[in-house]
């Protein structure tokens, strides 16, 4: 939605400012301007928009983290990343799993110093996930089952392009 797509503008601008400076910031905010992808779903009601939003803050509170080894970064990453899987589930997991990753990789790396910082990150995503497979159980029948599968089947947005190849 509109107001969304405004607070993504800044939400781009704090990340490229926290990754390459006040330079690549400004550069940052004028692509995601003309862009018509970011233009077109911002000027809809569609989820899209919050989704690229929470997903952004993660980012931005993750790289954060990994430069202070603040906790409180830890756990508004992981709050973020929680608030985008409500939104999309089908967005958020391949965005994430990258960084769990990398997370895990650094945690391997600097146990002592990246323990809780990162455990923070799974504390602030915890309630999140738990309410999503709650939300799935009551509604759906299972946990791991999200009612777009429950409605179509799944993986039919797959199986829908390939009618025209059946006998």
């Amino acid at each position: 939605n509109p107001l969304f797509g405004a607070l993504t503008l800044a939400a781009v601008y704090f990340l490229a400012f926290e990754i390459a400076g006040a330079t690549m910031a400004k550069i940052a905010v004028i692509l995601a301007l003309v862009s018509p992808s970011n233009v077109f779903m911002s000027s809809e009601y569609m989820n899209h928009t919050t989704c690229m939003f929470f997903l952004l803050l993660f980012m931005y509170f993750y790289i954060r983290l990994l430069k202070t080894g603040l906790k409180r970064y830890g756990l508004y990453a992981g709050m973020a990343a929680g608030y985008a899987l409500l939104i999309r589930v089908q967005a958020a997991v391949p965005f994430v799993f990258p960084v769990a990753l990398h997370a895990l990789f650094y945690l391997y790396r600097q146990p002592r110093r990246y323990t809780l910082p990162l455990g923070a990150v799974w504390l602030g995503a915890t309630p999140f996930v738990l309410f999503l497979m709650y939300f799935n159980y009551v509604t759906n029948g299972s946990p791991w089952v999200t009612g777009y599968e429950k409605f179509n089947g799944h993986f039919a947005h797959f199986s829908d392009r390939f009618q025209h190849l059946k006998a």
